[in-house]
């Protein structure tokens, strides 16, 4: 949720569009890996979006290129649409949020080892979790300032948190007698505006993760968390990574690393991933092989 500013004076009119902006780069897709044609079955669903007035964006997003350097594109509609498992059900159209501008790293130009490494192709599907800055949240904004998946492989991240905080959610499905991982595991990324913007009522934001903590808990779920974010100075940020902190240890659920406000010493992506074993990753670089 929200736009990355320190200040609740700032509006969406102000943000860098380079910084942001996930529609004008060069798509890396190759034509021979690109999906059909949405099916007839599919095509109501796609005809009533192109007569809203404003485009609609979803989170889905494919490597690409703007000028020297590697990127983020969003899927165009039709590509979205026909990728989808249930092409029926409404499209959640996030052009209510603004997609921050994901860092991707040449594989060769980075070491070999790094924790929280994933390594992206040009066939990859990443889901982008955008910002929140301009609609007071309720019950049914969640999809504005967060996205997930169950789908192995599909990195879920967000990028340029600055005063904002990103969480990342992991829940696996582990077998208590062996502690092997099961199939079932599914990721949420959240990014969240500083609660200090009272008008656009963080409350439901808390609200809404503790209801997908407690839902996600109670399907039998083993959750861990990591966080991102917050300025490092001043007191901005601080309330909001307080309550987050607060909030997973109510619910104990383990936070595997906290890189917020005092106790943030860089500036990465966060996400997830649901590796071919069921197992979750965060990720903090992103790295592509591109010739």
């Amino acid at each position: 949720m929200g736009l990355c500013v320190s200040s609740s004076r700032n509006s969406s009119s102000e943000v860098d569009s380079q910084r942001y902006s996930t529609t004008d780069a060069t798509d890396l897709t190759s034509a021979g890996n690109r999906t059909e044609r949405p099916t007839r079955s599919s095509r109501g669903v796609l005809e009533g979006l192109r007569t809203l007035s404003t485009p609609v964006n979803v989170s889905h997003h494919g490597l690409a290129r703007r000028g020297a350097q590697l990127t983020l594109r969003m899927q165009p509609l039709e590509e979205y649409q026909s990728a989808r498992t249930h092409q029926d059900h409404f499209i959640k159209d996030r052009s209510g949020s603004l997609f921050p501008r994901v860092r991707i790293e040449r594989a060769m130009d980075q070491a070999a080892y790094h924790p929280y490494r994933f390594e992206l192709d040009r066939t990859a599907t990443v889901k982008v979790a955008g910002f929140n800055g301009l609609t007071p949240n309720t019950q049914n904004t969640s999809h504005l300032y967060s996205t997930g998946t169950s789908q192995p492989n599909t990195l879920v991240v967000t990028d340029n948190m600055t005063a904002c905080i990103a969480i990342a959610c992991a829940a696996e499905n582990i077998e208590p007698a062996t502690g092997d991982r099961l199939p079932g595991a599914k990721v949420r990324v959240f990014h969240l505006l500083p609660f200090a913007h009272e008008e656009l009522m963080p409350d439901e934001v808390l609200m809404s993760i503790r209801n997908y903590l407690e839902e996600t808990m109670r399907e039998g779920l083993t959750v861990r968390a990591a966080m991102h974010g917050g300025d490092t100075q001043g007191d901005m940020s601080i309330s909001t990574a307080v309550a987050l902190r607060n909030l997973l240890w109510q619910l104990d659920v383990a936070l595997e690393f906290d890189e917020t406000c005092e106790r943030r010493a860089t500036n990465t992506p966060l996400g997830a991933v649901i590796r071919d074993d069921h197992s979750v990753q965060f990720v903090t670089q992103i790295v592509a092989a591109e010739d």
